[in-house]
């Protein structure tokens, strides 16, 4: 009996250990599905930030799967790195999951281990706060210090914020513009894309315009520079977002020119 006892112990400690919390960022919900298909018969769904533990180990061996997050201008024929196209894509695997006493399945690309923005109460349009109010609301402020010099256009201010975590904060601003840095640690790029759709409500973009059009248009577009490092350019003068990876992080960099 206590063999059995200890065995049954040391199995929900490996589970528990094994076993990651991630949240759901699909604004309508991340549908459950019968098999590992986007095409399989829906079962169920997963609310926007509601919760799921996955074993990694043992639950994601499936298939993988991709959707397009927003797309990007034509590659240059010389181009020899392995990318088909600049069109940057959510990533990720099937998810076996316990569903109401059902075996499912969901897409691993709208889920994160961080918690999503919060919506703002009794709002239609799927306005959420801001990016300085998710980081105020998630996490707490260690230390702040402010660096300024002196440049030929303005006295430029740089003020850097270390929150708990070790999450890194970094406002520029300036007359030419104004730019923020977000330093992650443990991130992925999928999750900082996650990020970056609601701090910049890219949600709301269309993704069937002309390709040849993006350089001249008002629209968001990409470019998929590296399997490590995204370049984003939204309808703004000179606007863009860079995400990368460095070290065990991601670094998100933007900036806009007034």
């Amino acid at each position: 009996m206590k063999n059995i006892l200890s065995i049954l112990f040391f199995s929900f400690v490996t589970f528990t250990i094994n076993a990651e919390t991630y949240y759901c960022w699909a604004i309508s919900g991340l549908n459950v599905r019968q098999e590992a298909s986007p095409t399989a018969k829906i079962i169920g769904k997963i609310e926007y930030g509601q919760k799921v533990d996955i074993n990694e180990k043992e639950d994601y061996d499936f298939g993988s799967h991709t959707e397009l997050f927003l797309k990007g201008i034509e590659r240059q024929p010389c181009q020899e790195d392995g990318l088909k196209n600049n069109d940057i894509y959510f990533e990720g695997y099937w998810y076996k999951i316990n569903y109401e006493n059902k075996m499912g399945y969901i897409f691993s690309g709208y889920l994160s281990r961080f918690s999503p923005f919060k919506k703002n109460n009794n709002d239609e349009n799927w306005r959420y706060e801001s990016s300085d109010e998710y980081i105020k609301r998630n996490y707490t402020l260690l230390n702040r210090r402010m660096i300024e010099w002196d440049s030929s256009y303005h006295d430029d201010v740089e003020r850097v914020f270390f929150w708990k975590e070790d999450i890194m904060v970094i406002n520029d601003n300036s007359e030419k513009g104004y730019g923020k840095k977000y330093y992650f640690p443990k991130m992925t790029l999928n999750e900082a894309l996650l990020f970056i759709k609601f701090d910049f409500g890219i949600h709301d973009v269309k993704n069937n315009f002309d390709r040849r059009k993006l350089n001249e248009s008002g629209e968001f577009y990409g470019i998929r520079v590296e399997y490590d490092k995204i370049e984003i350019f939204w309808p703004a003068p000179d606007g863009h977002i860079t995400i990368q990876v460095i070290g065990n992080g991601v670094l998100i960099d933007f900036w806009g020119s007034c």
